[in-house]
């Protein structure tokens, strides 16, 4: 996943726009067997400041295309990143009608390599792993 912040997070807590995308794989569904992977985006605001979590928010977005080519989407979840992982939920409309959302991960970029950016001038890019992401 590789996550967007606008403006950069700095140790000034303001409101921050986040922009995301990530590939996933390794699906398994019964009730969908074509379904092993697909990406998603989400764009959301809220809060955020290097000393607390980097951003957190609720109301945001996340679409999902899956690689049999159907889609899902949450226009509720929740969201919240900090300097080692992330994680957003919701309740899906499309495919996978009504069941919840949960995805998860962890920073690469070291830490005291984002600590340094929040010092000059402000944290902007956010790569991380996709280590689970799960509907029901």
């Amino acid at each position: 996943m590789n996550a967007k912040f606008t403006p950069g997070v700095t140790f000034n807590k303001v409101p921050i726009q986040v922009f995301a995308t990530g590939n996933f794989g390794g699906c398994q569904s019964a009730e969908f067997p074509k379904i092993t992977g697909g990406t998603f985006s989400f764009g959301a605001d809220g809060p955020g400041v290097c000393t607390g979590p980097l951003a957190i928010g609720s109301g945001a977005a996340v679409d999902i295309s899956w690689n049999d080519g159907s889609y899902s989407t949450a226009r509720k979840m929740s969201f919240y990143v900090e300097l080692g992982s992330w994680s957003f939920n919701g309740v899906l409309k499309g495919r996978f009608e009504g069941q919840t959302v949960r995805a998860s991960g962890r920073a690469t970029k070291p830490g005291t390599d984002m600590g340094l950016e929040c010092r000059r001038g402000g944290l902007i890019m956010y790569p991380a792993t996709v280590d689970s992401l799960v509907v029901g």
